[in-house]
């Protein structure tokens, strides 16, 4: 038996995208309002579940446009419970691949400077710093800018 999940793309109809939104406001401290999930764009954004015997261990969540080598990680999180087990490497991985079928060479993202665990991950996976986003943050937190060449 696999030990990792499975991804897989979601959409407002799908069962998980509740979940997905759920998971946003329990677990970000800047967690997107109900609003903000109602307008995203299906042509704009990608959303996907890691999913393991058909429970949800987290999801990300891209902007990107359809031709453009692009693409901007808003979200990824995975539960707790299932961090450092290598199941968010997979997920982001098996997004890497989709994202190469549909010709997205690069990923960029902004992260909070203080949280050395995303960065670590993020250095883990290849992402490179860019520079420092002074008050990136509507609080005055700075952000860290990094892009990952795929």
């Amino acid at each position: 038996m696999s030990t990792t999940g499975k991804a897989q793309l979601l959409s407002p109809q799908d069962l998980g995208w509740k979940e997905v939104i759920s998971l946003d406001q329990k677990h970000f401290e800047r967690a997107w309002s109900d609003n903000n999930w109602q307008e995203l764009n299906p042509q704009h954004h990608l959303v996907a579940s890691w999913t393991k015997s058909d429970k949800i261990l987290g999801f990300a969540l891209f902007h990107y446009l359809p031709g453009e080598d692009m693409a901007h990680l808003l979200k990824i999180m995975i539960l707790e419970d299932f961090r450092k087990k290598g199941e968010a490497s997979h997920f982001f991985n098996s997004l890497v691949k989709y994202l190469k079928s549909q010709n997205v060479s690069r990923v960029y993202l902004e992260v909070e400077r203080s949280n050395f665990a995303a960065i670590n991950f993020y250095e883990k996976l290849g992402f490179k710093t860019l520079r420092v986003l002074k008050a990136y943050y509507s609080d005055g937190t700075d952000a860290q800018s990094m892009e990952l060449t795929l």
